[in-house]
């Protein structure tokens, strides 16, 4: 069957008026109806002009005669004025009197008996043409009333999704800084862009040469102060034994002591330093990860304080993903008060039962955390990967937004359940669904049955449609929840009409067809397709009802 579907300017489909195939008889006689009606109006609209046709025609023959008539007056007036005495001036007056009327008795008849003729044989036609004009067959108004779905709404028991997005980033990213200066004499096959690394692994090694000779150096200045000081405290000592009772300090070595003492000390200080950046000559892995990005080259030379490479662990992933102010509510998150801060305290056998009540009265179990469907594309096919809320950001934006992190464990690991799913990459736009609270009673209805902000249309039992006003806590992209302003079996449309007068009577689609529907969840998606198929509404039905 033909699908008669109207589609609208913005790309919607027009079901407001579903049509039977008994209604069409019904239509074509009134678009005939409506044909005949435009012939008689040509035909009225052709008389008129040819009326207007032929008094314009007779109007200008008689201008015509009348401006023939004036011209032989006025050439027969001037022949007697040349020929007239200077005394007959007198009696100019009267002789014009006199000319005007004979000029007027000889006024050709047989033109003005053309013109009279001219103008009765036009209405004589136009009078024809009126007169056998067909007429307009008068016929019976009839209101249609649009046939609408109808879903009966039920109060259900569920925790509402809230709806969010964001970009994936890694839990720990860093960059690998040198600190120590000179050639690379060694570089990892894994410190390339995109490579796997294990923690510990050794990825860089810059030429150790200088800085093992500056380790021996060091240690000969260590040397060399635990020599001095041995001899300081040989000194001291044989200092002391001949001293007075009131020697003084310098006296007793006691400052040439400690000097020794400090010499030795800085210079195992300086053994250490030129240890740690003997040890710095190799750049290992901090733990086990990924190299995002890298330049350098075996044999390149490096200056302190260069960056290496850029890396990211692999133990986790985590998205912010913005909500609003109105929808923090509706989520179960775990709040932190400076009146009742976790004890800074370390894990022990005494402490560890005062930790964990203090967690439990703030909240603090990660076990209630809300968790969080992850979903993104790749190579267009959609992917899945649960995880939970760990915390919200400090603080709301400019926006009014506060941002939650979404916390998804291991995204490399391969899902046995789904082994073609490919790792959750940094940098990969998603969208996410957040559990939200428990609501005991409330109505979950297809979005599309929600007209502005806050109405909805609904079916009496006069199948007579009311607009009524309900109370949304959230718009999901496919349902809205409703917490007030409906009832149970309440007859919710769920068709999409032009216009809505309140107390317009309507029909109801089949209930088996409605019930099917409901039970698909898809919204604003009809499965009947032999309803589309008889869909053919029209502007003259929808101005009918205006008229009504």
């Amino acid at each position: 069957m033909k699908d008669n579907n109207k589609i609208l300017d913005d790309g919607r489909q027009d079901t407001s008026v579903l049509e039977t195939p008994s209604d069409r008889s019904e239509k074509e006689k009134a678009e005939d109806n409506y044909s005949r009606t435009d012939e008689i109006k040509s035909h009225h609209k052709t008389f008129l002009h040819f009326i207007i046709e032929i008094f314009s025609t007779a109007i200008n023959l008689l201008s015509y005669l009348i401006n023939k008539g004036q011209i032989s007056n006025n050439h027969s007036y001037d022949n007697k004025a040349n020929n007239a005495n200077i005394s007959d001036k007198v009696q100019a007056p009267r002789e014009e009197k006199d000319n005007a009327s004979v000029i007027l008795t000889k006024l050709d008849a047989r033109h003005f008996i053309i013109a009279t003729v001219i103008l009765l044989a036009g209405i004589i036609t136009g009078w024809l043409l009126l007169s056998l004009a067909p007429q307009a067959e008068k016929q019976k108004v009839e209101h249609r009333t649009p046939l609408i779905e109808a879903i009966e709404v039920e109060q259900v028991a569920k925790r509402i999704p809230i709806y969010s997005r964001g970009t994936v980033e890694p839990r720990t990213q860093l960059n690998l800084i040198n600190e120590v200066e000179g050639h690379v004499t060694y570089l990892s096959d894994n410190l390339e862009s995109g490579r796997i690394f294990n923690k510990g692994e050794l990825l860089l090694t810059i030429d150790p040469t200088r800085y093992k000779l500056e380790v021996t150096k060091k240690q000969s200045a260590v040397a060399s102060a635990e020599l001095f000081l041995e001899k300081a405290r040989a000194t001291a000592k044989v200092a002391r034994k001949g001293a007075k009772r009131n020697a003084s300090a310098y006296a007793l070595h006691i400052p040439q002591l400690n000097e020794a003492k400090a010499k030795l000390a800085a210079a195992e200080a300086d053994l250490e330093v030129a240890k740690l950046h003997l040890e710095n000559t190799q750049i290992k892995a901090p733990f086990s990860g990924r190299v995002k990005h890298s330049d350098i080259n075996l044999g390149q030379y490096v200056n302190s304080g260069a960056l290496v490479a850029s890396i990211y662990s692999l133990d986790a992933a985590e998205i912010r993903l913005p909500i609003s102010n109105k929808q923090i509510k509706l989520i179960d998150l775990p709040w932190f008060y400076t009146n009742n801060p976790l004890p800074a305290l370390e894990e022990s056998s005494d402490n560890i039962a005062e930790i964990e009540s203090t967690k439990k009265n703030l909240d603090f179990d990660r076990e209630s955390n809300p968790s969080v469907e992850i979903v993104g594309q790749f190579a267009n096919k959609e992917y899945r990967w649960r995880g939970e809320i760990k915390h919200a950001e400090g603080g709301l934006d400019e926006n009014q937004l506060i941002y939650l992190v979404g916390h998804v464990k291991d995204p490399y690991r391969r899902d046995k359940q789904n082994p073609n799913r490919p790792p959750l990459e940094p940098g990969l736009f998603v969208e996410a669904e957040i559990e939200g609270k428990f609501f005991d009673a409330i109505f979950e209805i297809p979005r599309e049955a929600l007209h502005g902000k806050n109405k909805v249309w609904l079916v009496d039992e006069n199948n007579r449609v009311l607009v009524n006003e309900v109370n949304v806590i959230y718009r999901g992209p496919k349902y809205a929840y409703v917490l007030d302003g409906l009832s149970n079996e309440d007859r919710l449309v769920i068709t999409n009409l032009d216009y809505v007068v309140n107390g317009m009577e309507v029909r109801i689609n089949d209930s088996s067809q409605t019930t099917q529907w409901s039970q698909s969840g898809v919204a604003g998606q009809p499965l009947d397709k032999s309803l589309q198929e008889e869909t053919s509404p029209k502007k003259d039905t929808l101005r009918n009802m205006s008229r009504r």
